[in-house]
């Protein structure tokens, strides 16, 4: 269930914070790049999945003059929706924001904010959380060996395994590097179609539809990376990302279900890594969904929360709704572990009775 709390903590000085309305003055978006390394709340992103209309304001915190603070919202009634998403905010900024919008907008009755990656501290008002996924979070080191020798001794050896099996059974599979402009539409489009073929071989449902796919392609044209594996000029293998500042996101991975016998996804998100760590990126993150091999490739679990804050104990009583569709996603995301949990154990059960 959602955990609710009521406390008061320490704000944040409001005389060095402003808020503007639209049109957004061009400096806050590479601060908010510097700040949260978030391809979901990076301006590419926001505009090309239609989050950026005449109803959106910023807050924005400086200190000495610098912003340390970026908050996207809009107005709708008496709710303000943040928009910034994936992003760590900490308490004395969520604080700082939440008393301004709260003094400034008297109708306001409840900020929402989705997918926040850190769980909300004291605040002077009544706040109700909820799990609503999680992001698997690389720290890329200096060089590929670093990254090798943190890996396990059967991971490691795992992947030099499957090296040498594509060098001794698909010698002619070539692996390109393809950036922003230069991705192709239908590079794209056969790395989401394996995707596709993929789960349907698993009896899993795709999670994309086509307005998903013409999103996901717009973004991956102007900030994408991506990594194929080819054979006689036919993708095979890929993994489609975005970059953010100095951080990679991984949007789709997928392989030919033919050469399953040959571990091309997993060779793929290597190579994935392996590039990111050439162009000195400082994370890779793998996203939402459990996959074991997340875990053993170095992601750490980093939770995303659901918050809702209220203006007073009245507010809170005025929005079951909200409240339902908290509880709801919390609900969902316990049955997706669950789910995962299950398969996780009836594929040990397979493999420890084949042994």
């Amino acid at each position: 269930m959602p955990s609710l709390a009521l406390a008061s903590g320490a704000l944040a000085d409001e005389a060095a914070s402003a808020f503007y309305h639209w049109p957004l003055p061009a400096s806050i978006w590479p601060a908010i790049d510097r700040l949260y390394h978030s391809s979901f709340c990076s301006q590419p992103h926001l505009r090309i999945y239609g989050n950026l209309d005449a109803h959106t304001c910023v807050w924005v915190s400086r200190n000495q003059g610098v912003i340390d603070a970026v908050v996207l919202f809009s107005i709708r009634h008496d709710k303000v929706r943040v928009i910034n998403e994936v992003i760590h905010l900490s308490p004395l900024h969520l604080a700082a924001f939440t008393r301004a919008v709260f003094a400034r907008y008297e109708k306001t009755s409840v900020v929402t904010l989705h997918a926040l990656a850190s769980e909300h501290a004291s605040l002077a008002y009544p706040a109700c959380t909820g799990r609503f996924s999680e992001d698997y979070v690389l720290p890329l080191p200096a060089a590929m060996n670093d990254y090798l020798a943190g890996l396990s001794r059967q991971m490691r050896e795992k992947i030099r395994r499957c090296q040498r099996r594509l060098t001794r059974q698909a010698p002619n599979i070539q692996i390109r590097v393809v950036r922003e402009g230069a991705l192709q539409q239908a590079e794209i489009d056969a790395v989401i179609n394996l995707s596709r073929a993929r789960m349907a071989k698993q009896g899993r449902r795709f999670g994309m539809n086509s307005q998903d796919m013409q999103k996901l392609a717009a973004l991956l044209r102007e900030c994408g990376l991506a990594v194929l594996l080819e054979k006689q000029g036919i993708v095979c293998a890929g993994a489609l990302c975005s970059v953010t500042g100095s951080d990679v996101f991984m949007h789709a991975l997928a392989h030919d279900p033919q050469h399953d016998d040959l571990r091309l996804g997993l060779l793929c998100c290597v190579q994935a890594i392996a590039t990111a760590i050439d162009f000195r990126y400082a994370r890779f993150h793998f996203l939402w969904g459990y996959y074991d091999y997340k875990i053993r490739l170095g992601g750490q679990y980093q939770a995303l929360n659901n918050l809702l804050i209220f203006k007073n104990a009245l507010a809170l009583i005025r929005h079951p709704l909200l409240l339902a569709q908290l509880s709801m996603a919390s609900a969902r995301y316990r049955l997706r572990q669950w789910r995962s949990k299950h398969k996780r154990e009836q594929h040990a059960d397979r493999h420890a009775t084949s042994q």
